[in-house]
């Protein structure tokens, strides 16, 4: 079970507090919202790329990958937690997990 969105970074904003970007991505009528730290890199805005979803670690090691939880899932939202760190994604007909999956991110941007 695998969740692949096309992607596009619709802005970056920095957090106050920590060395955070929190990141918009946007996949037609999907928002994506992600915490990512500024240490393992620089995400641009309009940068295109793919996310993908999966329980299964990514067979490629390319781009940046982050492993979690699944907090919340319904067709219309997905939440995860990457120990300290969000993903919140708002859509319609979304890939549903069951809460507590231990799931793998990977995003792979290309300007």
């Amino acid at each position: 079970m695998a969740m692949e969105l096309d992607v596009l970074v619709e802005k970056v904003g920095k957090d106050p507090l920590f060395n955070l970007d929190i990141v918009e991505l946007k996949s037609g009528n999907t928002t994506i919202i992600l915490d990512f730290p500024r240490e393992i890199g620089a995400i641009r805005q309009k940068e295109r790329g793919k996310l993908v979803i999966s329980k299964e670690a990514p067979k490629e090691k390319k781009g940046y990958i982050f492993n979690g939880i699944v907090y919340k899932s319904s067709k219309n939202e997905l939440q995860v937690s990457f120990y300290g760190l969000w993903m919140r994604i708002n859509g319609e007909n979304l890939e549903e997990f069951a809460q507590g999956d231990k799931v793998y991110v990977q995003l792979t941007l290309s300007e």
